[in-house]
């Protein structure tokens, strides 16, 4: 962990990055486990990196771990399609994309050659992936885009937002889509987007706490 000198007042660095302290953990994400009191106590937690790298495994109900032969890979964020036969996920290295793994075929095919991509959902019949993606050029993750399952077109953005967005659920008709958006002054709040007709989201749950 570093620190740097910072003018508050008028935003910019005033010095060189200070080595502080080594071996700080962080998660997948690259995320440091740390924090600074208000009267400057440092604490964190002590750790290598987690290594990115992982398999694909079942869980079943009794706790029996079933691993998958997939490829040692930096996935996140899986979704089961409908049948039970297919993963969509993202696959945070090299690239940030979503791909989807064929269970019974053991092969992966990637849906996003561009941004960063995050957060795959299903739609009910199995045939459209709805995931968060920078493809625009805004924020990473800001809007929702979603494309066939089997690549077979490209991928059509549903929404346009300066905040980040992240989908949560298709309904059983297929017919909304439920996701959150983060803003500075509410946190994350709930959205109803339709996927029909007019795709203008609605507001579903906008306090100035957390909804997920």
């Amino acid at each position: 962990l570093l620190v740097v000198p910072f003018d508050l007042k008028n935003l910019r660095r005033t010095g060189s990055p200070i080595p502080v302290v080594e071996g700080v953990y962080s998660g997948s994400g690259g995320a440091g486990y740390y924090d600074v009191s208000t009267d400057g106590t440092f604490v964190y937690r002590p750790g290598a990196p987690q290594q990115s790298s992982r398999q694909l495994a079942w869980l079943d109900g009794s706790g029996k771990i079933e691993v998958l032969s997939t490829p040692l890979r930096a996935y996140r964020n899986p979704a089961l399609s409908p049948d039970g036969t297919r993963v969509a996920l993202a696959l945070a290295s090299p690239t940030q994309d979503i791909q989807v793994y064929d269970l019974k075929r053991g092969t992966l095919q990637r849906l996003t050659f561009e941004g960063v991509n995050n957060y795959p959902v299903f739609t009910p019949d199995g045939k459209r992936v709805v995931y968060a993606s920078s493809a625009s050029g805004a924020d990473p993750s800001a809007s929702l885009w979603w494309t066939s399952a089997d690549g077979s077109s490209p991928p059509e953005r549903l929404t346009t937002s300066q905040f980040r967005q992240a989908p949560f659920s298709v309904s059983p008709d297929g017919r909304l889509l439920v996701f959150s958006e983060r803003t500075p002054d509410s946190s994350h709040d709930i959205y109803v987007l339709p996927l029909e007709g007019d795709r203008t989201p609605q507001a579903f749950l906008k306090t100035k706490f957390t909804e997920y």
